[in-house]
């Protein structure tokens, strides 16, 4: 982040995201609830939004995470 010079809010919400998802992922059982995967996905989100509008000047930024399919 600071190679990038995102703002330390950025860099701050970013270790709090994957905080998040170390504590609620498992690699190989996913997320332990519904809730904190759409949390993950809203927050990411979110983020990819502000890391576009902070590096407009030098990059162009997609979200390009990938979503496995809901199965109901």
């Amino acid at each position: 982040p600071s190679d990038l010079g995102l703002s330390p809010e950025l860099e701050a919400r970013i270790t709090k995201w994957y905080d998040f998802w170390e504590l609620h992922h498992h690699w190989l059982r996913g997320w332990d609830s519904p809730e904190n995967e759409a949390t993950s996905w809203n927050d990411g989100a979110l983020m990819v939004a502000q890391i576009q509008y902070e590096v407009v000047a030098f990059a162009d930024v997609s979200d390009e995470r990938y979503r496995p399919p809901t199965y109901y």
